[in-house]
């Protein structure tokens, strides 16, 4: 029984140190737009590395089964399989996020806006559900291009689309700048 349990353990080692592997040769493809740690070096793309890995997941889900869409996330994520969206989750949401320092002087009027963010992205930019994303240090223009596509429905979230109704586009630019900003 010993020998079995030893077996059981070795052979779970075995498969989690190949799963880790997997998903550090699969993000190789992903760092194309993502950067190899992570953080993206174009700033349309997002910042991965220390995302919450449950919104990870759900996202190359949607990508995958087309309820979101993206000309290059979604033939990408086409191939992968639920295990590999997990591996590649944890892979990606275990890597030190992008640092930065909050700077002098933080977009004031993105402050103010960001009163319609809290409650669900707390007060810094860090959720309360781990099914929605940091939004602090993450990419300024990202951020905007993905309010914008709330806003218009081209990305779609009935919570999103209510909070974003109405916001200018200079309101979305300067929220998006404030949680930039935002140290992880």
């Amino acid at each position: 029984m010993k020998y079995v349990t030893i077996i059981m353990l070795l052979s779970a080692l075995i498969t989690a140190n190949s799963a880790t592997a997997d998903a550090a040769d699969m993000a190789k493809t992903c760092a194309a737009c993502h950067g190899a740690n992570g953080i993206a070096s174009n700033s349309q793309w997002p910042n991965l590395a220390g995302q919450n890995k449950d919104y990870l997941i759900a996202q190359l889900q949607a990508f995958r089964d087309g309820s979101r869409v993206d000309p290059l996330m979604s033939p990408s994520a086409k191939s992968l399989s639920d295990q590999d969206i997990a591996a590649l989750a944890t892979h990606y949401a275990s890597l030190q996020p992008a640092v930065n320092t909050a700077p002098a002087k933080l977009n004031l009027a993105g402050m103010n806006i960001r009163a319609r963010c809290v409650s669900c992205h707390g007060m810094e930019g860090k959720p309360v559900n781990s099914q929605w994303p940091n939004i602090n240090g993450q990419q300024q223009a990202y951020l905007a291009k993905q309010l914008t596509a709330f806003r218009d429905g081209s990305r779609h979230s009935e919570i999103m689309k209510v909070i974003v109704k109405g916001f200018s586009d200079q309101q979305i630019a300067d929220v998006a700048e404030y949680y930039s900003q935002i140290p992880r």
